[in-house]
């Protein structure tokens, strides 16, 4: 687990999307699949029979939605943009199993290269929480991406991230989400949150 995404108080980016909610000691486990844009993924399962968990909300967290990255001793200068990187995307859908639940989350990052950037990559780090209803981070997994400017100044990849949520009991899952954000470092953060309100 590295450092917790902040802030998880925060207003979102956008509306929660209908899609976790469960209890310790229960653990998610994970499985990340990459997936080609132009690759449908199909999920398929079986419902367990009886009362089933709600579907927990998948959100995007405003601040950590996107970044701005700058060349050496170039920080806050337009002209020192090495590129941007943000979350455009994201989707999510419950598979109800035998005592799990199983999350694909698909995220779209989008990267703009700058004008510093001569390398024609854009890397960063996004990360995906599930948090309890007590807003407690239960697990928390960040993983690396690099968009390449193949053609032009934009770069789009998707990535798939998959959670099964174990539960016992209808009501292990209430009050849980999931919250995806770029893992920033406290400088990029203090940009974004100047860049909303620069006051």
């Amino acid at each position: 687990m590295r450092r917790q995404p902040q802030p998880l108080s925060r207003p979102l980016e956008r509306a929660p999307r209908q899609v976790p909610r469960v209890a310790a000691p229960l653990t998610p486990a994970w499985r990340r699949v990459l997936v080609p844009l132009a690759l449908a993924v199909v999920v398929a399962g079986c419902a367990a029979k009886g009362p089933q968990p709600a579907c927990p909300t998948v959100d995007v967290i405003n601040d950590l939605h996107r970044t701005t990255v700058f060349a050496a001793g170039g920080a806050g200068d337009p002209a020192a943009v090495s590129h941007t990187l943000r979350i455009a995307d994201f989707s999510a859908q419950c598979v109800y199993r035998k005592n799990a639940i199983t999350l694909p989350v698909t995220v779209t990052l989008s990267a703009q290269r700058g004008p510093v950037n001569d390398g024609g990559r854009a890397p960063g780090r996004y990360f995906v929480a599930v948090l309890n209803a007590q807003d407690a981070v239960i697990t928390k997994r960040v993983f690396d991406v690099d968009l390449a400017f193949k053609e032009g100044a934009q770069a789009v990849f998707s990535d798939e991230v998959t959670l099964t949520l174990p539960f016992a009991a209808a009501a292990d899952l209430d009050g849980w989400r999931v919250l995806i954000g770029l893992q920033l470092s406290a400088e990029a953060l203090a940009y974004n949150r100047r860049l909303r309100d620069p006051r």
